[in-house]
């Protein structure tokens, strides 16, 4: 299986990265078979099969709240809070879908989960912000050998795009598996100089093996290799993705400027061979049955996006969230197209 260049760059980068990391911290219907492949690279593909990561993280206050149902759904408003690019690999001239279509996809989804928009009937009891955007990986695109970015920057960025594709507790995983790779470089043996300055070769050998073996078992490329879905996120953390965040907020906190977070739907897609014009509106559709759930881990939706006309996919259905498979669907990470 090719891996893509942009995923070497990334464990490159995550593999001198973690020797500077002293300690973990916080970070800022189904197919018959289970495999797709295709000789045309996903940029030229008519119809092309995309990967969805969508992910809600609750707060204990939203654990609290009451849940939406059919009889008595919740009421919301939303405001946009507009289009970001992200990182320094952010390409000049990405053209984002307007804000109406986006606010008429998000309210369809959002209807999928029970929420409804307030009315003169219905006052809110939510207030949702929602962002769009790209976030880009300098090393895509970029020779990493003439990258000018500080690999501060870079790793700041890269669990940044960790913490947005596979939400806080992957991305805090990740972190740890780096912290320890890290500690394991810094204990390698160091070749060792004479007086002379002549270097012992036979310890340097012996020094640069140790490194190969910690490259070739280190804890972030077990952790990387962790599942198919695991392989299919750690690829997207290293490459570019266009995102949609949703947070909802207790509508009286805002009104009284306190701001009170009850969950928040983390959604991106790998910007490879696509456009946020056609895969941002499906992206929040499928997200639909996933808004105000406590969900553990990450969904991966798979979806045929349609590259005629406007036609907006439909919401899928919710099957479970600790499956790597829901309707329309295969198992997540080995379905990535090139």
């Amino acid at each position: 299986m090719r891996v893509p260049a942009s995923c070497l760059a990334a464990l490159a980068l995550l593999a001198a990265a973690s020797a500077q990391i002293d300690r973990p911290a916080e970070p800022p219907a189904r197919d018959k078979s289970p495999f797709v492949f295709s000789i045309l690279p996903r940029g030229i593909q008519k119809n092309p099969h995309v990967d969805f990561n969508i992910i809600t993280e609750m707060t204990d206050e939203g654990r609290q709240a009451a849940k939406p149902t059919a009889a008595a759904p919740v009421y919301y408003i939303t405001k946009p809070a507009g289009f970001l690019q992200l990182g320094h690999g952010a390409p000049a001239g990405e053209k984002p879908p307007e804000v109406e279509r986006m606010e008429r996809v998000l309210e369809r989804a959002l209807s999928a989960s029970g929420y409804r928009g307030a009315d003169k009937d219905h006052p809110p009891s939510l207030v949702i912000i929602y962002s769009w955007g790209s976030h880009s990986n300098p090393l895509v695109d970029d020779d990493p050998e003439n990258n000018t970015v500080p690999n501060k920057v870079l790793v700041d960025e890269l669990i940044e795009r960790a913490r947005l594709v596979g939400g806080e507790k992957f991305a805090r995983e990740l972190v740890q598996a780096m912290a320890t790779q890290g500690a394991a470089q810094r204990a390698m043996p160091k070749p060792r100089v004479d007086p002379n300055g002549a270097v012992d070769t036979h310890f340097n050998v012996r020094g640069d093996a140790a490194g190969a073996m910690t490259q070739i078992f280190s804890p972030v490329e077990a952790f990387r290799q962790r599942s198919a879905k695991h392989r299919g996120l750690m690829e997207d953390v290293g490459s570019s993705v266009y995102f949609v965040i949703a947070s909802a907020y207790d509508f009286q906190s805002v009104a009284e400027e306190k701001r009170l977070l009850l969950w928040r739907t983390k959604m991106t897609v790998n910007s490879r061979g696509v456009a946020m014009t056609e895969t941002l509106p499906a992206l929040i559709a499928s997200a639909g049955p996933y808004f105000g759930q406590d969900m553990g881990e990450v969904q991966v939706v798979t979806q045929r996006i349609s590259r005629e006309g406007t036609v907006e996919i439909g919401t899928p259905e919710v099957v479970g969230f600790g499956d790597d498979v829901v309707p329309g669907s295969r198992p997540a990470g080995e379905s990535r197209q090139p």
